[in-house]
């Protein structure tokens, strides 16, 4: 009855029975930095159950991710993709896609685009490669941002209409092409 201490009480505290411990909920608030990863750990110090005769323990928050329908995260860089038609591959293009956090990234080319082009967004065109510095995610802590890889898929048309072929094959477009191919 003592548990070795040598003290019997006549009474038993209502709240906790003798039990020494009252259980109850408990709020805590987490803040969660910007950029934070899949698998991120956030240590609370001795935040964890109380118990009596014990150091109370360390709480840690665990960060899970779920899947972005558009963008892919691979560390502080992001991944993409996006598609142009036949005619924005052969002639360039100017597009806005909408970033995660819902601000607009302009993407602009006056080049021909290839099928499965890769762009690296940094402010410099560089044969196939362009780029635009610190679109992806942030860093915990720190700066700077990562980046975003936007990979282009060309589609091509599935069929043309009679008039369509007419206007292609009397253009010239395909003889001034049949060197390339």
């Amino acid at each position: 009855k003592c548990g070795g201490r040598g003290n019997i009480f006549k009474s038993v505290c209502p709240h906790c029975r003798g039990q020494k411990i009252v259980r109850e909920d408990d709020e805590l608030h987490v803040h969660i930095e910007p950029g934070c990863p899949h698998g991120h750990q956030i240590k609370y110090s001795e935040a964890a159950d109380e118990l009596p005769d014990y150091v109370t323990g360390d709480l840690y928050v665990s960060i899970v991710s779920e899947p972005h329908p558009v963008f892919r995260r691979d560390g502080q860089n992001l991944y993409c993709e996006h598609i142009i038609g036949l005619v924005e591959a052969m002639v360039g293009f100017n597009r806005t896609i909408k970033h995660m956090d819902g601000h607009s990234v302009k993407l602009s080319r006056s080049k021909v685009t290839q099928p499965g082009t890769t762009f690296v967004l940094l402010l410099i065109d560089i044969g196939y490669v362009m780029m635009v510095k610190g679109e992806g995610m942030p860093a915990v802590g720190q700066f700077p941002k990562g980046d975003l890889f936007i990979t282009l898929k060309v589609v091509l048309p599935t069929s043309l209409t009679s008039k369509q072929r007419e206007l292609f094959v009397s253009s010239g477009a395909f003889n001034a092409f049949k060197d390339e191919l």
